[in-house]
């Protein structure tokens, strides 16, 4: 049985090795599943992002009834695509990935809820829409998804140097407060991170988004999901 190292470099050999029109088979799809370096990989599917929906089955555009979220999502991390594979029918995504492997089988594994919804896939961070300072035109969403990770390897890329360099010594934060900006009135952030770091975490969120944005946003309770938890903050 190959170790897990080999098994991961034989995706990778397979992605960069398909054609351009390759189309994926089903055990293509579940070999593309045995993938564990895309930043969802430690997420229970079934608990964290059962959870995650759960939530935003609250919110004003969710028809719970018909089992649909009838909104615009923002899923800054996309890592093997479980926020999308567990989502209600009805949601439009809008999905980022800076690795390339996660990108290629988030699409793979999610491309099929095109058939029904509107998803756009980028490769690329969130970091890149400050990276100029233009940030007028920046799309919104009612609902956004992150899952940040604990190094942020783009920061620099964003133009305000302060949070530049808190973006390089806390990550977390960093993409939550970022994750934010892009969330319209009445929407929400949903900010998963592991259990034993949420409090600091909250609290530096809090402090810069208080800073960056004034009192404009609600705080819920954190949702424990075993050893992450779920942070949510509402633009009023």
């Amino acid at each position: 049985m190959a170790n897990r190292e080999d098994l991961n470099k034989s995706v990778e050999s397979f992605i960069l090795n398909k054609s351009y029109d390759y189309v994926y088979s089903i055990s293509d799809l579940i070999f593309l599943r045995k993938y564990d370096k895309c930043e969802d990989s430690d997420l229970n599917e079934a608990v964290v992002f059962k959870k995650v929906w759960e939530m935003a089955s609250k919110m004003k555009e969710d028809v719970a009834a018909e089992d649909r979220f009838n909104g615009d999502v923002l899923v800054t991390h996309g890592g093997s695509g479980k926020a999308l594979t567990s989502a209600p029918e009805g949601a439009s995504f809008h999905v980022m990935n800076n690795d390339y492997f996660c990108h290629e089988i988030t699409k793979a594994l999610t491309s099929g809820r095109q058939k029904d919804n509107y998803v756009r896939y980028d490769f690329g961070t969130i970091a890149e829409y400050f990276y100029i300072g233009n940030t007028k035109g920046m799309p919104s969403y009612d609902l956004v998804i992150t899952h940040p990770p604990a190094q942020c390897r783009f920061a620099e890329f964003d133009f305000d140097e302060v949070m530049s360099q808190h973006g390089e010594k806390d990550a977390r934060s960093y993409y939550a407060v970022r994750s934010f900006a892009f969330v319209r009135e009445g929407g929400t952030l949903m900010v998963i991170v592991p259990r034993k770091e949420y409090l600091q975490t909250h609290e530096r969120i809090v402090e810069l988004l208080f800073h960056i944005e004034g009192a404009t946003f609600d705080f819920d309770v954190p949702q424990n999901v075993g050893k992450d938890y779920i942070l949510k903050y509402t633009r009023v």
